[in-house]
């Protein structure tokens, strides 16, 4: 008997996946307090890599690592490079919720992206919703003199380079697994971090026992939302599972709460909320197209 439909499925995956990003963000945090962001990149690489490569032989994928070192994975790859590195800094100097709500402006500057460099049709209504999280946007990094410092910057850097990325992603071969692209991804941002650090003066980090465990429990934490993700949007509507990858900022905001006693501000909140329904809109909107799509389709 058949106990969950394809979307609750979908749904409980994706809620699945949102909590462990957050507890990655949590523990990476937590790690950032002493060490740099190469380091973090390196130890918490490992573990990733040893759980994938689990997963590959779990699953009999070992082959299609053969394609691994195709050039839109590799640029992809190098993208993420950037997007880890640029959010691991900024994580260091910004609330855990106000970085993850920057963050859900990532589907907003695809809908641009894919107007603008894929030549998809976007109506008025979908660029209405991209300036609205635009604004929220803004009451959020609150672009003052006193309030826009390196780290703004750097995190807005990690939000454009995932846009990039996630539209890359569009043009990757169907017949390549995501777990093969994940492991692609995930060496490559683990060789950049040896890099990195040779490339950075003073001596390699050795962490704490204490950070060693936070950094093994969020290599572990990525791996399982990234392979969760996947699941979600297996054989599911992703009109109806995406609204729930805003859930992330529900459990980023009680991680940053009880853990460094975080409050945002009412301009932060607002800007969380505008983005939030900003979001929903646009996934409305792809939702009321698709059926438009049908219709015309059918007849």
């Amino acid at each position: 008997m058949k106990i969950l439909s394809n979307n609750a499925r979908g749904i409980l995956a994706m809620a699945v996946a949102m909590l462990t990003f957050a507890g990655n963000d949590m523990f990476v945090k937590l790690a950032r307090e002493t060490l740099p962001p190469q380091h973090i990149i390196f130890y918490r690489g490992i573990v990733v890599i040893a759980f994938l490569l689990v997963l590959l032989r779990a699953t009999n994928q070992f082959s299609g690592l053969s394609r691994a070192l195709e050039p839109r994975l590799l640029v992809r790859a190098l993208l993420e490079t950037v997007v880890a590195w640029a959010f691991i800094s900024a994580l260091g100097h910004m609330t855990i919720g106000d970085i993850t709500a920057l963050f859900m402006v990532v589907p907003l500057l695809i809908t641009a992206g894919a107007a603008i460099l894929l030549k998809e049709q976007v109506g008025w209504r979908r660029w209405s919703a991209v300036l609205v999280g635009f604004v929220g946007t803004l009451l959020i990094i609150k672009p003052t003199a006193e309030s826009m410092n390196i780290w703004v910057f750097v995190a807005l850097i990690s939000v454009f380079g995932a846009s990039i990325r996630d539209l890359m992603t569009r043009g990757v071969d169907p017949a390549i697994s995501s777990l093969v692209v994940s492991f692609t991804t995930a060496l490559f941002v683990f060789l950049a971090s040896i890099g990195m650090s040779l490339a950075t003066p003073g001596p390699f980090l050795v962490p704490s026992w204490t950070v060693l465990a936070y950094l093994a429990a969020a290599g572990v934490l990525v791996a399982i939302g990234n392979y969760y993700v996947v699941v979600a949007f297996r054989g599911g509507d992703v009109s109806v599972i995406s609204p729930f990858r805003y859930s992330v900022i529900l459990w980023a905001l009680l991680a940053g709460y009880f853990v460094w006693g975080d409050i945002p501000d009412l301009w932060g909140a607002l800007g969380t909320v505008l983005i939030v329904l900003a979001g929903l809109y646009v996934i409305h909107r792809e939702r009321v197209r698709a059926r438009e799509v049908a219709v015309r389709t059918a007849g």
